[in-house]
């Protein structure tokens, strides 16, 4: 009797792991950020945590007053292999004018900015000195015009 009882436990729980339904979810894509327009309420990112406000500024203009070139990148690959620009180009980007051309976020903000001299790859830190020209412009008509 209790071979049969337990044949029989062994049998029921057996068919409800067998037939459990699993839910598989592909979490591979990431979701896309809804940007809000860049109103030039901002000066750098210092400060601002959310991304939709961050993404805003892709088509915005941005001033590089003194950046590192051990943050800017020439492409994708180089930031992944941490092969930043070499430093015999620093005149290319100090007190220099980019259009900012997509934004994403890694451990840092990534920028991809383009000019004259090419596009980069710009992971923004906390020890860049930089500033958004629509705040400059907004700052000026708010107290000087």
């Amino acid at each position: 009797m209790k071979n049969i009882l337990i044949t029989t436990i062994c049998l029921m729980s057996f068919s409800q792991v067998c037939f459990t339904q699993i839910e598989i979810v592909d979490k591979s894509e990431e979701p896309e950020i809804v940007s809000i327009p860049y109103s030039g309420d901002f000066m750098t990112f210092d400060g601002i945590y959310d991304e939709a406000v961050k993404s805003g500024v892709v088509g915005e203009k941005v001033t590089l007053i003194d950046v590192s070139t051990s943050s800017l990148y020439l492409s994708n690959e180089d930031y992944k292999k941490f092969n930043s620009v070499d430093f015999s180009l620093r005149d290319n980007f100090k007190n220099k004018t980019f259009e900012v051309v997509n934004y994403h976020i890694d451990i840092y903000d990534i920028l991809t900015i383009r000019n004259d001299t090419g596009e980069y790859l710009w992971k923004v830190t906390g020890s860049d000195d930089y500033v958004f020209n629509k705040f400059i412009d907004v700052f000026k008509d708010k107290f000087i015009g």
